[in-house]
C-alpha cells in the first residue's frame, strides 16, 4: 500500500531537488525497482533509498565505492538525530560502504543462505540481499537477517536509535554499547539447533609453541580473575607455559599468545581499551557470559575482531563455531592446584562471621547431607520471584539460600560474596543444588551446575537447560520447570523413591567426578 503524499512530502521533495544533490533521472536509472515501487524517485528515495544508504547522484557512487563516504555518526549524537527519515531538508544517510559492509560480514549475523530460505519469493534484489533485507524494513519491519537478530526486537527495545536501520545499528553502535541484541526465543531455537559434542575441547586446539599470557582486568569480578588463573593452570597441566596476568607489554604481545578473559572488561574498562586494532585482531576472547545480556553483546563486539573465542559453556561455544568462529570449549573442573579444586576444610571466617552456618560432617550417603537445598545466585526479578513462589516448600527444609544484588564488580572480601572454597564446602553438605535461570534462555549454566553441584555429588534440581553433550539430564542432573520445582523438591526429599532417585543421580555423579578427574579431560 502507497502512503499518499502530504504537503510536508512535497514540500522535501522541492527541497531536495533544488538543492542540486538529487539527480532523479540517474537515480530512477540505477535502481529499476524504483518505477516498479509506483514512486517518483525523490519520494523513493526520501522514504526508501537513504534508509538504507543509497546515494542520490553518480558522484555519490563514485564516493562510495571509494570508501571515501563520510562515516555514520555516533549513536544517540545531534548528528544522528539529524538524520531521522523524515526531517525536513536534512543530509540523507551515509551510503552503505565497503567498510560498513566488511563491518556486517564480521559480525556473521547476515546469513544469506538462511534469508533467501525465510524471503526467496519475496527477494526484490537477488542481486544483493544485505541491500534487499535493508530495503524491506518500511514494508517489513519484522523481517531479519540471520536466526539470531530480530529487527523488530531490537527496534522496540532501542527506541532512540533515530532513522537508523536497526541492524546497522547494532553494527555499527548497538554492538560497543552493550545493546541487548537478541531476543530469547531465538537464542534458545538457534542453541537447540547445534551440536555441542562437535565443538572440540580447547585443550585440543591450544597453541604449544610459546607463552600463553591469560589476561583479566584487576578491578574487575573475581569470578573472571579466578577463571584466568584457572585457565593458565589448565594449559600448565598439558605441558604448556601459561601465566595469568593483569596486563602485558607491547613487546609481549607480538610474541605471546594472549587469551583475554571477560573481554567486556578488560577491553572495555582495563587496559585493552587503549590497544591498537592490530592487537585486538591477534587475541582469542574467553567468554563467560549469556547471549542475551548486554555483557555478551560487549563481549561479542571484540570477538568478531579476532574470530577467535573459547567459552565455559559448550552449548554457547558450538553456537558461536555455527555462526563460523573459530571457538572451543573450555571446562571448568576440580583440577588439582587450580581455584576449582578444594578439599574438606573448615568454611572462611568472613562467611561464618556474616552467616548462621549448620555444622559440617561430610557423610558418604547423600541423605544424610545436613542441609536438604541451596541456592546461590545474584538476585534479580525473575529469581526473586521464583525463590518466592518456592518458599512455602523451602520453609519445610533446612536450607541454605543466598542471593545477593550487585551493582558493581563482585570483588573478593565482599560480605556478600561467597569464594569457591566455601561453595564446595556447602554443596559436599547438601543434598539439593537448585538452579533458576536469570533470564528466560536454557543458558547451562556450567560453573554452578557441574563444579558446584555434580562434581561435588549434590544433586542438581534445574530449569530446562540447552544439551551439553557432555552431562545427560535424568542421569547427572534434574530438569522441571519453575511452576513444579516445589513438587519435585518435596518428592525428592520426603517419598522413598525421591530418595532412591537422589541416590541413584548421585552415584551417576560420583562415577562421571572419578572418571573425569582420573582422565584429566571429559572424553
Amino acid at each position: 500500500m502507497i502512503i499518499p503524499m502530504d504537503d510536508g512530502d512535497s514540500a522535501e521533495i522541492a527541497s531536495l531537488l533544488e538543492s542540486g544533490l538529487f539527480d532523479p533521472q540517474w537515480y530512477a536509472a540505477t535502481y529499476p525497482d524504483v518505477r516498479m515501487s509506483g514512486l517518483s524517485p525523490g519520494e523513493h528515495f526520501l522514504r526508501i533509498g537513504r534508509r538504507i544508504g543509497r546515494p542520490g547522484t553518480d558522484q555519490a557512487l563514485q564516493r562510495q565505492r571509494s570508501g571515501s563516504a563520510a562515516p555514520l555518526p555516533e549513536s544517540g549524537s545531534a548528528a544522528s538525530r539529524s538524520q531521522l527519515p523524515n526531517a525536513v531538508g536534512r543530509a540523507p544517510l551515509p551510503v552503505i560502504t565497503a567498510q560498513i559492509r566488511e563491518a556486517v560480514a564480521r559480525t556473521k549475523l547476515f546469513d544469506e543462505r538462511w534469508y533467501l530460505s525465510q524471503y526467496g519469493p519475496r527477494t526484490r534484489h537477488p542481486e544483493d540481499l544485505l541491500i534487499d533485507y535493508l530495503s524491506s524494513f518500511t514494508a517489513d519491519p519484522t523481517r531479519d537477517p540471520g536466526p539470531l537478530f530480530s529487527t523488530a526486537y531490537y527496534a522496540a527495545t532501542h527506541q532512540d536509535i533515530g532513522g537508523l536501520h536497526p541492524f546497522l545499528h547494532l553494527v555499527l553502535h548497538g554492538l560497543r554499547e552493550g545493546r541487548h541484541a537478541f531476543p530469547a526465543h531465538k537464542i534458545n531455537s538457534f542453541f537447540d539447533g547445534v551440536d555441542p559434542s562437535q565443538v572440540p575441547e580447547f585443550r585440543d586446539v591450544a597453541a604449544a609453541d610459546r607463552l600463553t599470557v591469560v589476561l583479566t582486568w584487576d578491578k574487575g569480578n573475581f569470578f573472571f580473575t579466578e577463571i584466568a588463573e584457572y585457565t593458565a593452570r589448565y594449559l600448565q597441566t598439558l605441558g604448556m607455559r601459561a601465566e595469568s596476568r593483569t596486563d602485558v607489554s607491547a613487546a609481549e604481545l607480538e610474541k605471546s599468545n594472549v587469551i583475554i578473559v571477560a573481554p567486556h572488561e578488560f577491553c572495555v574498562y582495563g587496559p585493552g581499551r587503549d590497544w591498537s586494532p592490530r592487537h585486538l585482531q591477534r587475541a582469542t576472547y574467553l567468554n563467560t557470559e549469556q547471549w542475551h545480556t548486554s555483557w555478551f553483546a560487549l563481549a561479542f563486539g571484540f570477538v568478531i575482531q579476532s574470530g577467535k573465542v573459547i567459552d565455559i559453556n559448550p552449548a554457547s561455544a558450538a553456537a558461536l563455531a555455527t555462526l563460523g568462529f573459530e571457538a572451543s570449549f573450555m571446562p571448568l573442573l576440580p583440577l588439582a592446584g587450580s581455584c576449582f579444586s578444594h578439599p574438606d576444610q573448615p568454611l572462611s571466617e568472613s562467611l561464618t562471621r556474616h552467616k548462621a552456618m549448620k555444622s559440617l560432617h561430610y557423610p558418604e550417603a547423600v541423605h544424610e547431607r545436613p542441609y536438604d537445598v541451596m541456592f546461590v545466585g545474584v538476585a534479580n526479578q525473575r529469581r526473586a520471584k521464583a525463590l518466592a513462589g518456592l518458599a512455602p516448600v523451602l520453609q519445610r527444609y533446612e536450607c541454605f539460600v543466598h542471593a545477593p544484588e550487585f551493582a558493581t564488580p563482585v570483588r573478593a572480601g565482599d560480605p556478600d560474596m561467597i569464594g569457591n572454597a566455601d561453595l564446595a564446602q556447602i554443596a559436599r553438605n547438601s543434598k539439593i543444588l537448585l538452579n533458576i535461570h536469570q533470564g528466560e534462555t536454557h543458558y547451562f549454566e556450567w560453573h554452578r551446575l557441574v563444579v558446584s553441584g555434580i562434581m561435588e555429588g549434590c544433586i542438581v534440581v534445574t530449569e530446562k537447560c540447552h544439551p551439553t553433550g557432555v552431562f545427560q539430564p535424568g542421569e547427572h542432573y534434574l530438569e522441571t520447570t519453575l511452576e513444579d520445582m516445589g513438587a519435585l523438591i518435596a518428592h525428592l526429599l520426603d517419598t522413598e523413591h525421591g530418595r532412591a532417585t537422589l541416590a541413584r543421580v548421585h552415584e551417576n555423579c560420583r562415577k562421571a567426578r572419578n572418571k573425569i578427574m582420573e582422565s584429566g579431560t571429559l572424553s
